[in-house]
């Protein structure tokens, strides 16, 4: 008699996994129209800010060893990524030392995302719908929870955006950075953390987040979806990884394609999940598939099982 299959812990990035690009430049857009300026303008400007971080970043990798094309092992890839911890760092920093975000408030942001997803700047993957909607009043179905896990500077701005989409997110897990006092009457103090709290920065933040897979002896099916290298070490860690990939791939698709090449991660076309093998933690394989809808109906096979 065959087992029953687990219930399933479906975890999401954001940027570019479940929307179809980076969302980033919202924010900086409701950083324009509502930060507190007090008598001086910012010393930076949002683009000021993305252009420090570009040359950073490239000046950091110019200058890190062993390089791109030399590291060919999973250990020498994850010391790559955890070393962009202090990029990210820097270009926090400068966004909090211009105020961007000084005197933004929850219904400012609130506003920002409604305007994104109204005008259709902001787009959702296609088959969004069918992957986060699958459940609604079935009872039996396997996908106990779901959750996203993002770098994004604000939870609120990701739960509202799926609110301004007609997605209920009260029983969904959002695991992202956050403007520190988006709810006090006179806004946020302009940090993009609370005090004392480690934000979500790096690949090494977002696995410290991720539950127990079952391989590894939690109670669920932990399955990740991800596009990006910060999503690198939560996709080897799940039970079943999966790189959304777009035919032809963007820049970070391609990026994180190129290092699961280099340390030798197989990545294979996705199957239906009832139709793949057992999850291995002495293998490595992860999966690749260029659609939520394909994504969905590969969790649909579990039932079939």
């Amino acid at each position: 008699m065959a087992s029953a299959p687990l219930p399933i812990h479906l975890i999401l990035d954001w940027d570019g996994t479940l929307t179809a690009k980076d969302t980033l430049h919202f924010l900086g857009q409701i950083s324009n129209e509502h930060a507190v300026r007090d008598v001086s303008p910012p010393s930076s400007s949002w683009d000021d800010i993305v252009k420090a971080y570009v040359d950073d970043l490239n000046a950091h990798t110019q200058a890190y060893r062993p390089s791109a094309s030399e590291r060919n092992t999973i250990a020498e890839e994850k010391a790559w990524l955890a070393s962009l911890e202090g990029v990210d760092l820097r270009s926090v920093k400068r966004v909090e030392d211009a105020g961007l975000f000084a005197g933004v408030t929850a219904n400012n942001v609130s506003q920002g995302a409604s305007k994104a997803v109204g005008s259709g700047q902001l787009k959702l993957r296609k088959g969004w719908e069918n992957l986060l909607f699958r459940n609604e009043g079935n009872e039996g179905n396997l996908l106990s929870h779901i959750s996203i896990l993002s770098v994004n500077w604000s939870a609120t701005f990701i739960r509202e955006a799926l609110l301004h989409a007609a997605y209920d997110t009260k029983n969904m897990d959002i695991f992202a950075n956050e403007f520190e006092g988006l709810n006090r009457l006179n806004g946020s103090s302009g940090r993009l953390s609370k005090s004392g709290e480690r934000g979500i920065r790096t690949s090494e933040d977002k696995l410290e987040r991720m539950p127990i897979p079952r391989k590894y002896g939690g109670d669920e099916l932990v399955i990740y979806v991800g596009d990006s290298c910060t999503d690198l070490e939560a996709l080897l860690a799940a039970d079943v990884g999966i790189c959304i990939r777009d035919e032809p791939m963007g820049s970070g698709q391609r990026e994180l394609a190129e290092a699961l090449e280099r340390i030798g991660v197989p990545v294979h076309r996705l199957k239906l999940l009832a139709e793949m093998p057992p999850p291995d933690d002495s293998r490595v394989d992860l999966w690749w598939t260029p659609s939520l809808e394909e994504l969905s109906m590969s969790l649909d096979s579990l039932s079939q099982a």
